[in-house]
C-alpha cells in the first residue's frame, strides 16, 4: 500500500506541473509512443482527452521531445475552455475567415472534444493562405490577425530536435512547428498526415505546400521525405 500511495504522488506531483508550452512543445512527458498501440486506445477511448491527462509519467514535464499527438488534443480542449467558446466558432471568427480560409471539415472525438492532433480538412489554398499568414509574420494585408511576437516565438526553437527520420536537417521543434535547414536555409514546417506539409523559407520568400489522397497508393512517411527531398531541390538552384 505505501508503494501504490507513493506511486501515485508521483505521478500527481508530475501531473501539477504540466503546462500549456510542455503540450505546445510536445514535451509533456508521458509514456509515450505515436507508432505503437497506445495511439489506436486514445483514438478508441470513450474520452480521449481523460485517458491522456491519465496517461503514466517518464520524465519530467518539459524536459525531453517526443512527438505526441494526443498533446495537441488536450491542448484543443483547454483552449476552448480558456476561451470560453467553442473552438470551431472561435477559429472561424479570429482566424480561418479573416484569413481568407474555410475548413471544409473539423471533426470531434468521441467526447466532444475538437480533435487537436487530426481531422482538420483544407485545401492546399487554404494551406497556401496559412503559410502566407505566418511569412507575413501574422498579417494579412493591412490587419495584424497574430501578433508578431507569437509567429516569432512559436518559429523559435523550443525544443530539442537534432534528428527525424523524415526530417533532413532538422535543428529544433518551436509550437507545432517543425524546423530544419535546406541548403543553409531556416526553414519552417507544418505536417499533417501523409503528405499533408506546409514549408516557409523566410529568407527566401518561399512557401511550398503540399497536400495528398489518401488512397492506398500513398506511401505514408514516404511522401513527406520526397516532400522534403523537392524543397531541397529548389532551394539549391
Amino acid at each position: 500500500m505505501v508503494w501504490f500511495a507513493q506511486e501515485k504522488r508521483l505521478e500527481d506531483s508530475l501531473r501539477a506541473r504540466l503546462t500549456l508550452k510542455n503540450l505546445l512543445t510536445m514535451q509533456p512527458g508521458w509514456e509515450w509512443n505515436d507508432f505503437g498501440p497506445v495511439v489506436n486506445i486514445f483514438i478508441n477511448a470513450a474520452d480521449p482527452v481523460r485517458f491522456t491527462m491519465d496517461l503514466p509519467f517518464a520524465t519530467t514535464p518539459g524536459t525531453q521531445w517526443v512527438y505526441c499527438s494526443a498533446a495537441t488534443s488536450v491542448f484543443s480542449a483547454a483552449l476552448q475552455k480558456a476561451v470560453k467558446m467553442d473552438l470551431r466558432s472561435f477559429g472561424d471568427k479570429y482566424l480561418f475567415a479573416p484569413a481568407g480560409m474555410k475548413l471544409s471539415a473539423w471533426y470531434k472525438d468521441p467526447a466532444g472534444h475538437w480533435v487537436g492532433a487530426s481531422e482538420m480538412h483544407m485545401t492546399s489554398r487554404d494551406l497556401l493562405r496559412f503559410a502566407l499568414l505566418y511569412l507575413h509574420h501574422g498579417k494579412v494585408g493591412t490587419k495584424q490577425l497574430l501578433p508578431v511576437s507569437w509567429v516569432k516565438e512559436s518559429l523559435s526553437q523550443q525544443a530539442v530536435l537534432d534528428f527525424w527520420d523524415i526530417l533532413p536537417g532538422a535543428n529544433g521543434y518551436g509550437y507545432y512547428w517543425w524546423r530544419r535547414i535546406t541548403n543553409g536555409h531556416q526553414a519552417y514546417i507544418a505536417s499533417g498526415a501523409m503528405g499533408q506539409i506546409i514549408t516557409i523559407i523566410p529568407d527566401l520568400d518561399m512557401v511550398v505546400v503540399a497536400n495528398c489522397l489518401l488512397n492506398g497508393d500513398n506511401r505514408g512517411r514516404e511522401e513527406i521525405l520526397r516532400i522534403h527531398q523537392f524543397v531541397n531541390q529548389i532551394t539549391a538552384k
